[in-house]
């Protein structure tokens, strides 16, 4: 009896669909982890939102001292918001408040420091939080260009601060020394106190809101996935027909 020869097709031949659709989806996936990943590096940072208030006290807020006063008047309690991100992580406020002296010349114990504080209470991001950033007050001669020198006082504030917020968050504030004139026929020459607020650390987590998309991180490693996944299917089905 003859032999009966049963044609087996080479496995490259079989499977060249298979490989097609392996090699296919293997580079798919790595083209959506290169857009995802691109996705991510160039995505804008999420804005933070700071919303509070700000009180202003001074213990020369009358005599015996240089007497201070800001416009319109002490203990106000000012309206104060701005937006942070990493990328653009200072925000600096020209004008935070505006701080001068409705004496018109000097006394002796207008040279003696006086106390003076700016207590920041922010109400967001939750839940609240605060400080206050201190400084000193007393008579000072104030240079005025091009080659004025005046009598007047000045403002000097210590070393900024840093405030704690949500989940491993944190604030810088710095308020910048300010020199102002004294009172003349009767009005009060306010100068303004410029604040930088710093954005040093962001929360390590933060409640998403609703409708919030995926984040780019977890379609990069599904598409990693899938492309892996796609390839070991073909190299599964190559073994079963080559077997």
């Amino acid at each position: 009896m003859s032999p009966v020869w049963r044609y087996k097709p080479l496995p490259h031949r079989i499977s060249g669909s298979a490989f097609w659709v392996g090699i296919q989806m293997k580079r798919v996936g790595y083209a959506l982890s290169i857009f995802w990943a691109l996705a991510i590096l160039t995505a804008p940072a999420q804005a933070i939102t700071f919303t509070g208030t700000f009180n202003i006290a001074s213990d020369a807020a009358n005599d015996p001292a240089l007497v201070i006063v800001t416009n319109p008047g002490l203990n106000t309690n000012a309206p104060l918001s701005f937006n942070l991100t990493l990328g653009s992580p200072t925000v600096v406020i020209p004008s935070l408040f505006q701080i001068g002296t409705p004496e018109c010349c000097w006394n002796g114990d207008d040279f003696a420091n006086k106390n003076i504080s700016v207590t920041f209470s922010f109400t967001a991001p939750p839940p609240a939080f605060g400080g206050p950033v201190t400084g000193q007050t007393n008579a000072s001669l104030v240079f005025v260009p091009p080659f004025f020198v005046l009598p007047g006082g000045r403002v000097d504030w210590d070393a900024p601060i840093a405030l704690a917020f949500g989940n491993g968050g944190l604030l810088g504030i710095e308020l910048f020394d300010t020199d102002f004139l004294l009172a003349h026929d009767g009005q009060v020459h306010y100068s303004d106190v410029k604040a930088k607020f710093t954005l040093l650390l962001e929360p390590t987590q933060q409640e998403a809101p609703p409708g919030t998309p995926i984040p780019g991180a977890v379609w990069l490693f599904g598409t990693v996935i899938a492309g892996g996944a796609g390839y070991g299917r073909w190299r599964r089905k190559r073994k079963q027909i080559a077997s």
